[in-house]
């Protein structure tokens, strides 16, 4: 079984590394927007 995971991990990382850093740009966007938008019904 651990030499199973290694295989996974293997495949992974190779294939979904920019699918993941694109995730994770897209949900700091998210973030930042939600952030801003928050701060400007605050300040209305």
């Amino acid at each position: 079984m651990g030499s199973n995971k290694g295989l996974i991990f293997h495949s992974e990382t190779e294939n979904h590394r920019k699918f993941r850093t694109k995730v994770a740009i897209v949900s700091g966007l998210g973030g930042l927007l939600s952030i801003g938008l928050a701060g400007l019904i605050y300040f209305m």
